[in-house]
């Protein structure tokens, strides 16, 4: 597994098929779905995309250390600034929590 995406697009998600790059996670998680469960459930698509990684986002910017990870290893913030992740993605996290009362 590479911690960056493999092609010049250095953001994730991103996946390269047969030569092309692709970033899009709507179109990367459909396709996945369809070549290995034969289908692509919208429904559970919804779920990922609003219930599912919102809850993950809430939960990680809520933590000190993967506040770091997260910015770092994406690229968006330097090592050496490192320390600056938790107040800079802590906020969001509350008000996403604030926004999405329901999820869990």
């Amino acid at each position: 597994v590479k911690s960056f995406a493999p092609g010049p697009y250095k953001r994730t998600p991103s996946i390269v098929v047969n030569g092309r790059q692709v970033n899009d996670s709507f179109i990367i998680v459909k396709w996945l779905s369809m070549a290995l469960f034969g289908n692509f459930d919208e429904e559970f698509e919804q779920k990922l995309v609003y219930q599912i990684t919102v809850a993950f986002q809430i939960a990680s910017f809520a933590d000190a250390a993967e506040c770091k990870a997260l910015l770092v290893k994406s690229g968006d913030l330097p090592r050496c600034l490192s320390c600056l992740a938790p107040s800079i993605l802590k906020p969001k996290g509350i008000e996403m929590k604030e926004k999405n009362p329901d999820v869990k």
